[in-house]
């Protein structure tokens, strides 16, 4: 363990996740890129402890509660107001919960952490199980997952295992189906485990983290997913006028297939004859 001090506050940081975090944060500062970091774990693992101690250090102490936030919606709104190298806690993002992925909103929500990439900015999004997320955020979009744990079911706090793009994808081919972390079918980069400094407010934390209720967005038809799936693919032609499908497909994080079957919609009904008589 390596002792950090971030605005006064110190505490200590596992040496090769702090390794790893130099790291981040260089590439983010300079390379005009975007962290997007996947966190699960069971509650009562150290899920916001190790989150909180992580993203304080990437942004240099900017992190504070109205980072963090509960619903799809506010992260949304997060995402698009960001300044640069500003930290977004997404905390028990149970909105991706089971979100297929030709779900209505799939397209707004990868395009929205797709945008977010060229941001430059520090995005964790914590959640009980990472496979209840759509496999495109998993094996196209995030860079990192920590997956945190206890020793038992009642044992000790804070343990966790670090895996990179290379073990998102093993992890989903071997694992996703019986909802394991088998190290030896998915090997992750290196064990750590967190101390249990937490300088938020605890009680203002809980507090808003009990008041947050998912924001319910009406469905849309069939018709309105249409329309919205042809105007951002229309958009992505015009700014991006030579692209093919699979450009597109990369952009979206969605397959070629689902580009290649973007149809325009029918915004018009043809003509009732019946009743028309011949001349």
């Amino acid at each position: 363990m390596t002792v950090v001090k971030v605005n006064e506050i110190q505490y200590y940081l596992d040496r090769y996740m702090l390794k790893n975090l130099d790291y981040v944060k260089d590439k983010v500062k300079h390379n005009k890129d975007s962290l997007i970091a996947l966190v699960d774990g069971r509650p009562g693992s150290g899920k916001s402890t190790g989150i909180w101690q992580f993203l304080n250090y990437l942004s240099d102490g900017r992190l504070t509660l109205d980072n963090c936030v509960f619903n799809l919606k506010d992260f949304k709104d997060k995402i698009d107001n960001a300044k640069p190298f500003e930290p977004i806690w997404l905390d028990e993002g149970f909105e991706f919960n089971k979100r297929k992925s030709r779900s209505q909103d799939n397209f707004d929500l990868l395009g929205t952490l797709q945008k977010a990439r060229a941001k430059q900015l520090f995005i964790f999004i914590a959640l009980p199980v990472v496979y209840d997320l759509d496999k495109n955020v998993i094996l196209s979009l995030a860079q990192m997952f920590i997956h945190f744990h206890r020793q038992g079911d009642f044992g000790k706090r804070g343990f966790y295992k670090v895996y990179d793009s290379n073990g998102m994808k093993r992890l989903w081919l071997f694992c996703s189906k019986d909802m394991t972390y088998n190290d030896k079918k998915a090997c992750p980069r290196f064990f750590a485990h967190t101390t249990k400094a937490f300088y938020f407010d605890q009680e203002a934390y809980e507090k808003k983290k009990f008041l947050a209720k998912p924001i319910e967005i009406p469905k849309e038809t069939k018709e309105q997913y249409n329309r919205k799936k042809w105007d951002m693919h229309q958009k992505f032609q015009k700014e991006n006028p030579n692209a093919t499908n699979k450009d597109e497909s990369n952009f979206f994080g969605v397959s070629l297939s689902t580009i290649a079957h973007i149809r325009k919609p029918t915004d018009f009904q043809m003509p009732d004859t019946s009743d028309t008589q011949p001349s």
